[in-house]
């Protein structure tokens, strides 16, 4: 294992089955650059649970927080329409982190969507095993839940009263929002 990947691995993983994907080392050093070490290995690891039973590293299912992007997003409205500021909280942040995840995974480490469609690391997004027809739907229907979870997110954010305490706001990462804003 890279020397460089291996300060990533927390304390509490040592002894565990980790597999250590060394081809996405660019990605992770771009991450990195921006990204506290220890939020490094907490974003962008697996569950074991999600990866029979081994924790993958690096590794993000783009489909999967888009669509936890999603239902977080009408959860938080349930919660804000109800009053309830602790659950509202609660789902904002999750949102947050869900779309943080995905633009540097995305937009960080393979520096765009269609280089991610190519790589082999988007077989985990879920769609076709067959890599023509994978890069394929991520560039049709999956680029359509991307910008449209994005954009929704980034509206939703402008009116949260509390966007300034965010993991955006935290790491100072807002600018990875811009290309969803509405003009």
């Amino acid at each position: 294992m890279s020397e460089y990947l291996q300060r990533f691995v927390p304390p509490e993983a040592v002894g565990k089955q980790v597999e250590i994907q060394e081809s996405l080392l660019p990605v992770i050093e771009r991450i990195a650059k921006v990204l506290p070490v220890e939020k490094v290995w907490e974003y962008f690891a697996s569950a074991p649970s999600e990866t029979n039973g081994v924790i993958v590293f690096p590794y993000c299912r783009v489909n999967s927080e888009l669509f936890e992007i999603r239902d977080a997003e009408s959860v938080f409205d349930i919660a804000q329409n109800d009053g309830n500021v602790e659950e509202t909280k609660k789902y904002y942040q999750h949102m947050s982190e869900s779309a943080l995840k995905v633009l540097l995974w995305v937009e960080v480490g393979f520096e765009g969507l269609e280089n991610l469609a190519v790589s082999p690391a988007s077989s985990n997004w879920g769609a076709s095993r067959k890599a023509g027809s994978r890069v394929k739907l991520i560039m049709t229907d999956g680029k359509e839940l991307y910008d449209k979870n994005l954009t929704s997110f980034v509206t939703l954010r402008h009116s949260y009263p509390e966007k300034n305490t965010d993991c955006f706001a935290q790491f100072r990462l807002e600018h990875l929002l811009a290309r969803w804003e509405k003009k």
